[in-house]
């Protein structure tokens, strides 16, 4: 399992253009799942996420959490964390393949 952390002050997701999500402060999450991975994998990574200290605190220093600024949390896959693409020019097989091994997580993040 893979993650891409970025902090932000407010995002959204557009999917064919119109709105699907949107948070204000907290974190964008893209994530990329692969066979290997479990359940406790990701309840390792959502705690250790939720306790990463990458907020400024009132004398600008990281020391607060997600959850001490009352921050939010998007989840976005994507599959390509895991993409070699070293022989392969397009993803489409495995865009499928991650979407089935998503599957199982979607209900536990």
């Amino acid at each position: 399992m893979r993650l891409v952390v970025q902090r932000v002050l407010k995002t959204q997701l557009k999917i064919n253009n119109e709105l699907y999500s949107q948070i204000g402060p907290g974190l964008l999450v893209l994530l990329g799942i692969e066979e290997a991975d479990t359940l406790e994998d990701i309840d390792w990574l959502t705690s250790k996420l939720s306790t990463l200290r990458i907020f400024g605190d009132q004398e600008g220093k990281l020391n607060l959490d997600v959850n001490q600024i009352n921050g939010e949390v998007m989840v976005v896959s994507q599959f390509t964390l895991f993409a070699s693409t070293k022989k392969v020019t397009v993803l489409h097989s495995f865009a499928l393949q991650n979407r089935k091994l998503l599957f199982p997580f979607t209900k536990t993040l």
